[in-house]
């Protein structure tokens, strides 16, 4: 008497939730390899879902990313002066910000003068501090325009390189 109630039970559940199941589902199956992934129904083939299964492999994800980026935001910009009887000089201005989490020991970095890949000058700036996150340091710095190698400045940028003094 008690199988042919618990027949009824079963049967009665069967009748009321398999209609809400999804088209094509083929119940739970026990998990086929190791790891966080996820199994294309179509094709079968496995994707990678670790990024999104263990936080700890993130965090390790932009620590790399932050290691490989520099830094420093370098906002400097080339500019002629043009007081009289400076006309042969060009003005480096701006300032460096350190935006990473750490502090930055900033020796004698090197300032690029370019136009895309090409590098037409280097300049070297004595800084020798360590700047806070968030803290930014001042350049005022002056070269010879004959030192480019252009008569028209425009379209030059500036950009920081070798500016870690810690090693």
């Amino acid at each position: 008497m008690a199988r042919v109630k618990l027949l009824r039970v079963v049967t009665s559940l069967s009748a009321v939730v398999i209609p809400f199941l999804p088209l094509g589902y083929s119940g739970a199956i026990a998990q086929e390899y190791p790891g966080c992934y996820w199994t294309d129904p179509k094709t079968g083939n496995h994707i990678s879902l670790e990024p999104l299964c263990e936080r700890g492999r993130i965090d390790e994800a932009i620590k790399a990313i932050e290691r490989n980026q520099n830094p420093l935001i370098a906002n400097l910009r080339l500019s002629s002066d043009l007081r009289e009887g400076w006309e042969n000089i060009a003005n480096i201005k701006g300032n460096i910000t350190n935006r990473s989490s750490r502090p930055i020991k900033i020796g004698i970095p090197k300032l690029l003068i370019g136009k895309g890949n090409t590098i037409l000058y280097t300049h070297l700036v004595r800084i020798d501090q360590t700047l806070q996150p968030g803290q930014s340091v001042g350049i005022n710095e002056s070269i010879l325009k004959s030192w480019l190698g252009v008569s028209f400045m425009g379209g030059l940028e500036v950009k920081i390189e070798d500016w870690d003094s810690s090693d």
